[in-house]
């Protein structure tokens, strides 16, 4: 198809498309009547939509692109979160054209049991008894490094089911992986105390953490044990990619819409991302002339939107 073959309307979404950003991101391909066909991610959300219109294409491609009559995009700090958007759209809306994602695949997650005396491990599967849930992670190997991290400076009891009160802590207690509650060499007050901790630092509040293993990380280097310095690095560089994604990804997050309003001449665009469960499930975008400042016209459509 030539340039001077285009509809109006492909021209409008060539130029809308000229516009995105070049960011990690998703992209939201919908049809004429605005259902969503098609969702990718991208490293590059503007070489890669522009990807799709440029070059032969195989059959499959084509097909999909002579469909697609408008495209959205959810910028994302970096590809690993866009990994994320991507796996929970695709499973919320099932778009015709992907296949990839739809065939239940589930990120590995972080589960703190609702027992009294909480247990902290790695799973696929989501049990609703109360349990909190921290992730996902597109990188399964950070779940371990960061369950290792944990178990090493706050680790929580490891036996499962009731704790049976002992005479002697077991070995886990001996070698520092364990706190030995069920032998009272922890009060409960203190093991609600450290499970809080815990949750702190999984929910992203890693700042006092860092800040401990960057000392222990210099002192030894200092001493040249290069290869603990080296551990603990390893451990510094997953707690900050924890930082990185559990912002947007913990779980037990109130649902929350997202407004952003954007002024540019005599025009306002208002944009709503919502949130269920701390995951990214809708975006909405809104273009309106714009007839009063812009603090009352934001007034002005979040009152029409919500009312």
């Amino acid at each position: 198809m030539t340039r001077g073959s285009h509809t109006q309307g492909q021209r409008d979404l060539f130029n809308k498309i000229k516009e995105f950003q070049d960011s990690p991101g998703v992209y939201l391909m919908k049809d004429a009547r605005g259902r969503i066909i098609y969702i990718g991610k991208a490293k590059s959300l503007k070489k890669r939509v522009q990807s799709y219109f440029r070059g032969d294409k195989d059959i499959k491609t084509r097909f999909l692109v002579g469909r697609v009559a408008d495209i959205d995009t959810i910028i994302t700090r970096s590809e690993d979160e866009a990994l994320i958007t991507e796996n929970n759209l695709i499973k919320k809306w099932q778009p015709k054209y992907n296949i990839n994602l739809k065939d239940g695949k589930t990120y590995p997650v972080i589960r703190l049991t609702a027992e009294k005396y909480p247990r902290l491990f790695r799973t696929r599967r989501l049990v609703l008894d109360g349990s909190r849930y921290f992730g996902p992670f597109p990188h399964a190997a950070d779940i371990d490094t960061v369950l290792g991290v944990i178990e090493k400076i706050y680790p929580l009891r490891k036996c499962r089911g009731p704790v049976k009160h002992r005479s002697a802590p077991c070995l886990y207690y001996h070698i520092g992986r364990c706190p030995g509650i069920c032998a009272g060499r922890m009060t409960d007050d203190e093991y609600r105390a450290r499970v809080a901790t815990v949750v702190r630092l999984l929910e992203g509040q890693t700042d006092e953490i860092i800040r401990e293993l960057k000392e222990k990380m210099t002192l030894a280097a200092a001493a040249l044990e290069y290869e603990r310095a080296a551990v603990i690095r390893d451990q510094l560089t997953s707690l900050e990619r924890l930082q990185e994604t559990q912002v947007l990804f913990a779980r037990r997050k109130p649902d929350q819409d997202f407004v952003g309003m954007a002024v540019k001449d005599s025009f306002a665009c208002f944009v709503i991302i919502r949130l269920e469960e701390g995951t990214i499930l809708t975006k909405e975008v809104f273009h309106t002339p714009l007839y009063s400042p812009p603090t009352e016209a934001l007034t002005q459509f979040l009152y029409q939107y919500y009312s």
